[in-house]
């Protein structure tokens, strides 16, 4: 599903991955383009049976920037994963800060903050 606004350029679809021992696994994948900046945000699906979107953000982030957003500088990536009302009442985003090996071509040391409202994020970037 795609959406444009005079703001910017959305798509989300369904993102499969190799899990934990190549276990199949997937997830949901919005890429946002605001700007000259993108938003990924990867959600965590109930009937995804492999490895969680936690566990393998490295990888999920990595795999991403190297092939959908290739041509797109780290610094310009911002990735969030999303949780619907999954284990409990309450859908949750976080804002995945990782570290980005420029000769490995590979994330690293994913660090996690909360955010409150996601609208109100997105919007805020490029201000």
């Amino acid at each position: 599903m795609e959406e444009r606004s005079n703001q910017y350029f959305r798509k989300y679809e369904k993102y499969d991955y190799l899990g934990f021992g190549r276990f199949p696994s997937h997830c949901g994948l919005e890429i946002i383009q605001k700007g000259n900046k993108y938003i990924v945000i990867l959600t965590e699906l109930e009937d995804n049976e492999g490895t969680s979107v936690t566990n393998a953000i490295e990888d999920i982030a990595t795999q991403i920037k190297n092939t959908r957003l290739a041509n797109v500088n780290a610094n310009d990536i911002i990735f969030i994963e999303h949780y619907e009302k999954i284990f409990d009442d309450k859908e949750t985003y976080d804002v995945v800060t990782l570290s980005y090996d420029e000769q490995l071509k590979r994330y690293f040391q994913p660090r996690w903050n909360r955010i409150s409202d996601i609208q109100e994020f997105i919007n805020s970037i490029g201000e």
